[in-house]
């Protein structure tokens, strides 16, 4: 066949080049793509995804995307991959269309089936064997076997039963029937025409009836229904007829495709031919379909589907063939230069000549080379009236025109081991050549053609002045000989002078590179191919700098020549393809392979302009040369069609349509998905049929990213967990020439929040913060309110408290000063009671006096006891004792009241209670359980008090129990009883004679000795408090225990004094002698201070004092022997007064007895401590203040008669044993006899 009609039938010009272009195969990421003259044809198979390699029928809808009706079922094919469907795997697919409303018809060996585009399924419509289907004006025509069926527009069908129809074709006449053996005629008559043919297939094309025979005669029925026969050559059935640029198209199985003219003259016959490399993959075409961007569909059987595409006529390649030496010698093209008639290629295995007008190759192989210039690699050629030829071996070869060695040079060395490659050759003028070489000592050199004398040009500036490696020797566009090396700059040439020279240091000094090539525009700028930063632009002034690398689009980072010719487009060849870039708008396009090329590899310091205005670059695969004019950049826009949405793998078609999709999604300008699927892939592809496919593409999501993400030639992009929201997903692409299409297409999504995230979700959460808020706010206000209250409460009670706390305080200081009345009360009554002269009435009185004294000494206790509780003053001093004696103690002193009242009072216990117990507590609780007991039991009752040691849980306790058959109490009163100041009443509103605190001190008195009170009583039957108190040590912490100091305090002076008072009272007149002692009284209370005075004056010489200072004076100015001082005095207290005399080395000798009503043991510890000799609390008995100073006095005199030596030892023998009176006197005879003894000591 004729590869120029071929061209003019795909609306392509023939080259105007006298290159012989070959066909080159060229594999395609698993299919083949074929270059055949300038036109292409892409095949894909069953590797590519296809059901099967017999394809029976090929159709384009409107979106872009191509159906392939196979023998084993059918696929869709975006351009990019097959998607086949499973429902109709295993069936045939005959036949297809798309009618007018891009609804997909598909005829199969079973049945009719239409496609559902918004679920991406098929539905079969009418079961049966489907020959042929078309589409004409809004009916569905289609060929059951015997019957031809209609479908109209409103689904409605009409049958026509025809016995033997073969096929038909509707036409604007009617409808063509093809029957066996009966030829055709029109539905709608009865003519029939061609009766004794055996017709296959009868198409209507232009209003024309193409009618084919079985035996491969194709015959025409013109509209006056002339019938003629098509001047073609055929035996083999034909399959189909189309029209495609103004010619007939005829598919054959078995011939290939013929191609006719309008007057059906066969002009191209395309056809695979055994053992050549064909436009087509097969002879059996089954179909031929028209597609987009003048692309030809080709269904074959056995073969795939295959689409032809137009070439570009912008690029020639100069390639190697197999077998033909009129061809390129080498594919490697590796040097170039071009004079007006010829081209000069140099590749790695020999040197080819092209003669422009002749078409002839002259070649030098590598074997001639070798031996004439030591060498095989062409890399450097020049040509003026004689062929210089460099090689990669250092040689240098002069030639004549007619290829003969004229003579050879050799300016670095002839030893092939060392590196002297030659890489450029530029003449100077007409006697001297300059040549780069890779030469260590000799890198650029001038060579002499007539004296052949070889001078190596200097750089001074170097350490090496001879030695860099030169990339390039260039003019620029001031005519100077620019020297181009690779990692330091551009210098200037001066000829003169052989040297380089540094011109631009402003440019040179910022290159820290490695260079490959540049090119010097008419602005002056200087453009750098670099070898890993891309493209660079300098100014001369160092001021301009620009990259553009492979970010901003370029294929690589490594660029290695530059060439223009209209200083506004540079062309650059880069090791992944080659380069058109704008330096107007810096658009930049690139061709590869793709595009045409042999290769998408180029060779570094290999390209040249030729005098026509061409380009040549070299690659691996030869030389390519580009004809920019030619090169007109595409202008059609590359629609981008959505073509899927998927959620793990699985198409939004399959699981969402019927929810989500009320139209096809290619349709479809927004959707909605529920949350849970917002994580979803788009796919998406351009509607154009270049192929294999040129696009890039870049995406953006409108409300995640605003700027265009650049995705290249992927045609997918996946985003995950996306939020609730509205967005609007574009994407565009470029066209074929690399130019982004200012159109793009859209898409809106609309993720639906999770119900809790709706806006009636937030109306309900906004609702619920204002309630709450309002809830919030009344608490709060409410809070506020209450604490106001509790403000107000607790400032009433704290004014209650501190009210409290002043009449407590007062009732305390009250009690305090109601102890010295009651001395002066007591003490006198108790003198006259101690009287002989006593009437009966008078002694009755003067007892009644006393018991009521001793009840209000009582009563002051207890209102102090409370004070203590109240402030915590009363902490707990436990000691392990024998309570019985305590115990027996109470009862014998409470005995002679129960009796006056008549009450019987009983006491239960076994043996001895050794017991850790606070005892003084202990008492205060049973005084007070008996006091009530008393006050409520009427006469001839009875109280029990009974005591016994329980053990609970491993542990001791004393249980204590007073019991009275009493009155007893209400279940209300019983709630009351432990509160302070409450008093229960008599049946007829009177209260108990009671002060209303006893059981409130009973109750915390037990609380604070970590124990237990119960009360059980009942109305008129009695009352038992039972009380359980721990009873081992270890039940109390260490602070809670009595210390000695403090017990031996406590009981110092009552033990010393009171256990033998008849000692003193009896011996009044031993005392007799003492009478003249002086004794100072200090005390504030002048009545109290009266009566001690008058008491003491019979015995005492008295001197008075009212306060403690002026009782300082006086012990001061009279020395006495001893000194009753009170403790709470103006001006000067007790404590103060006692610790200043004892400061005082005069009259700290002098005993000092304190009088006070404070009884606790931290008071009497107090004055002890501050060195009193004897504190004794109010009332007192003058009896026991009697001896208490004979006893202190007593004392006095013993301590100085020893001191003076004037008592003598044996005085103090009295009451000792007779061991211990021996032992005293051996011990004295024993010190007296050793007195001089120096070595006398512990251990002696």
């Amino acid at each position: 066949m004729k590869q120029a009609s071929l061209r003019k039938i795909l609306g392509k010009e023939c080259l105007d080049y006298t290159v012989r272009v070959v066909i080159v195969l060229v594999l395609i990421t698993g299919h083949f793509n074929v270059l055949f003259g300038k036109n292409s044809v892409v095949t894909y198979t069953d590797k590519e995804g296809l059901p099967r390699n017999v394809v029976s029928c090929f159709v384009k809808d409107n979106y872009g995307y191509g159906w392939v009706g196979t023998g084993n079922g059918i696929a869709k094919f975006d351009g990019y991959s097959f998607i086949a469907y499973e429902p109709l795997e295993g069936r045939t697919i005959n036949t297809m269309i798309v009618d007018a409303k891009n609804q997909l018809w598909v005829g199969s060996d079973r049945g009719l089936y239409k496609y559902n585009r918004i679920n991406d399924s098929f539905e079969l419509k009418r079961e049966g064997y489907i020959r042929q289907l078309s589409y004409f004006q809004s009916n569905i025509y289609f060929l059951l076997p015997n019957k031809l069926v209609k479908i109209a527009e409103d689904a409605s069908s009409t049958d026509y039963d025809i016995e033997g129809i073969i096929s038909y074709a509707v036409t604007h006449e009617g409808t063509w029937v093809n029957v066996h053996h009966q030829g055709i005629h029109l539905l709608e008559t009865t003519d029939h025409y061609l009766n004794q043919r055996n017709t296959t297939l009868i198409k209507e094309v232009r209003n024309v009836l193409y009618i084919a025979c079985r035996n491969g005669e194709l015959l025409v029925m013109d509209k006056n229904r002339k019938i003629t026969k098509a001047s073609i050559d055929n035996r083999h059935s034909i399959m189909d007829i189309e029209y495609i640029n103004n010619s007939l198209w005829v598919a054959t199985d078995g011939n290939g495709i013929l191609v006719l003219d309008l007057d059906h003259n066969v002009i191209d016959h395309i056809k695979k031919e055994p053992n050549e490399k064909t436009l087509i993959p097969s002879n059996s075409i089954y179909d031929i379909c028209k597609g987009l961007n003048q692309a030809i569909w080709i269904s074959t059987y056995g073969a795939g589907l295959s689409c032809i595409v137009s070439g570009n006529d912008a690029f020639s390649n100069f390639q190697p063939e197999k077998g033909n030496s009129n061809s390129l010698i080498d594919k490697e093209g590796v040097a170039v230069f071009v004079t007006p008639n010829s081209f000069y290629f140099g590749t790695n295995y020999g040197f080819s000549v092209v003669d422009k007008s002749k078409k002839e190759y002259q070649n030098i192989d590598a074997f001639r080379l070798d031996k004439e210039l030591n060498g095989t690699k062409v890399t450097a050629i020049y040509k003026n009236n004689d062929l210089w030829i460099g090689t990669y071996d250092g040689g240098i070869g002069k030639y004549s025109s007619e290829l003969k060695l004229i003579k050879s040079y050799y300016p670095c060395s002839r030893d092939r081991s060392e590196m002297q490659r030659v890489v450029a050759i530029y003449p100077l003028d007409e006697n001297a050549l300059l040549i780069g070489t890779q030469h260590r000592e000799k890198s650029l050199i001038k060579l002499n053609l007539q004296t052949e004398e070889v001078s190596a040009v200097e750089q001074k500036l170097l350490s090496n002045k001879t030695y860099f490696q030169v990339n390039s020797i260039r003019k620029n566009q001031f005519g100077e000989l620019i020297i181009l090396i690779r990692d330091k700059g551009v210098f200037l040439y001066n000829q003169d002078s052989n040297t380089l020279e540094d011109f631009v240091p402003e440019i040179n000094n910022r290159v820290t590179f490695k260079i490959n090539d540049f090119y010097h525009d008419k602005k002056g700028n200087y453009w750098f191919a670099t070898q890993a930063e891309g493209l660079i632009r300098m100014s001369t002034d160092g001021r301009i700098f620009n990259k553009w690398t492979a970010h901003d689009g370029f294929p690589t980072n490594s660029l290695l020549r530059i060439e223009s010719i209209n200083d506004s487009i540079l062309w650059i060849s880069s090791i992944s393809g080659l380069c058109r870039f704008n330096i107007n708008t810096e658009q930049l396009q690139i061709y590869n392979y793709r595009h045409g090329l042999a290769s998408n590899e180029f060779m570094p310091r290999t390209s040249t302009v030729t005098p026509d205005g061409q380009i040549i670059f070299g690659n691996y695969g030869g030389f390519v040369m580009i004809d920019p004019p030619q090169l007109k950049p595409d202008t059609i826009n590359s629609n981008v069609i959505i073509s899927d949405i998927s959620f793990h793998n699985q198409s939004i078609k399959e699981i969402l349509s019927h929810k989500v999709l009320s139209k096809p999604l290619e349709e479809t300008a927004e959707i909605s998905l529920p949350y849970n699927r917002n994580s979803f892939t788009l796919r998406f592809f351009t509607r154009d049929d270049y192929l294999p496919k040129f696009n890039n593409f870049e995406y953006r999501l409108l409300g995640l990213e605003e700027e265009w993400i650049y995705l290249g030639e992927n045609n997918q992009t996946t985003y995950t967990n996306l939020s609730p929201g509205k967005y609007v997903f574009e994407v565009r692409s470029t066209n074929k020439s690399n130019i982004w299409n200012e159109h793009f297409s859209s898409l809106v999504i609309q993720i639906h929040p999770p119900w809790y995230l709706t806006w009636l979700a937030f109306l309900i959460y906004f609702v619920s913060v204002i309630a709450t808020g309002l809830l919030i706010l009344r608490f709060y206000l409410r809070r506020l309110e209450l604490k106001k209250e509790v403000e107000i409460s607790e400032y009433k009670i704290k004014k209650e408290h501190e009210l409290t706390e002043k009449k407590l305080a007062f009732f305390t200081n009250i009690s305090h000063d109601l102890k010295t009345p009651l001395t002066l009360i007591a003490s006198p009554v108790n003198d006259l009671l101690r009287s002989d002269n006593l009437r009966v009435d008078q002694l009755r009185k003067l007892e009644l006096i006393n018991r009521n004294a001793a009840r209000l000494y009582r009563l002051i206790n207890d209102l102090l006891n409370f004070r203590k509780i109240t402030q915590n003053q009363l902490p707990l001093k436990v000691q392990m004792v024998d309570l019985m004696p305590t115990i027996i103690e109470i009862y014998e002193a409470a005995q002679p009241e129960c009796e006056k009242r008549g009450i019987k009072l009983e006491l239960k216990y076994n043996g001895e209670y050794k017991v850790c117990v606070d005892v003084k507590k202990i008492e205060k609780v049973l005084w007070n359980l008996l006091a009530n007991a008393m006050n409520f039991t009427d006469e001839g009752g009875s109280i029990l008090l009974s005591l016994d040691l329980i053990q609970r849980e491993e542990r001791s306790f004393l249980r204590l129990l007073v019991k009275d058959n009493g009155k007893g109490f209400s279940e209300a009163e019983k709630k009351k009883i432990f509160n302070r100041f409450y008093q229960v009443q008599k049946s007829d509103g009177i209260q108990f004679d009671s002060s209303g605190i006893g059981l409130s001190i009973v109750s915390d008195l037990v609380k604070i000795h970590h124990g237990k009170i119960d009360v059980e009583s009942e109305e008129s039957k009695g009352t038992a408090f039972t009380i359980t108190i721990p009873a081992a040590e270890v039940d109390y912490e260490k602070s809670e225990k009595r210390d000695e100091f403090l017990e031996v305090a406590s009981k110092g002076p009552f033990y010393n004094y009171l256990s033998s008072e008849s000692e003193y009272l009896d011996d009044k007149q031993e005392f007799k002698k003492y009478n003249q002692y002086k004794l100072l009284i200090i005390e504030d209370n002048l009545e109290l201070n009266e009566y001690l005075s008058s008491h003491f004056r019979e015995n005492y010489k008295v001197f008075q004092a009212k306060d403690g200072v002026e009782g300082l004076k006086y012990a001061c100015k009279v020395d006495p022997d001893i000194i009753i001082t009170d403790v709470l005095m103006p001006k000067l207290d007790g404590y103060e007064l006692t610790k200043q005399i004892r400061e005082n080395f005069v009259i700290s000798h002098i005993p000092i007895v304190m009088l006070s009503a404070n009884s606790t043991i931290d008071h009497q510890v107090e004055g002890l401590v501050h060195g009193a000799d004897v504190y004794i609390t109010k009332p007192f008995e003058i009896k026991y203040l009697d001896a208490v100073l004979r006893g202190l006095l007593k004392n006095r005199k013993r301590i100085r008669e020893r001191f003076l030596g004037i008592d003598p030892l044996d005085k103090d023998t009295e009451g000792l044993s007779k061991s211990d009176i021996e032992f005293v006197n051996g011990l004295k005879d024993f010190i007296q006899e050793n007195l001089t003894n120096e070595n006398l000591n512990i251990d002696y």
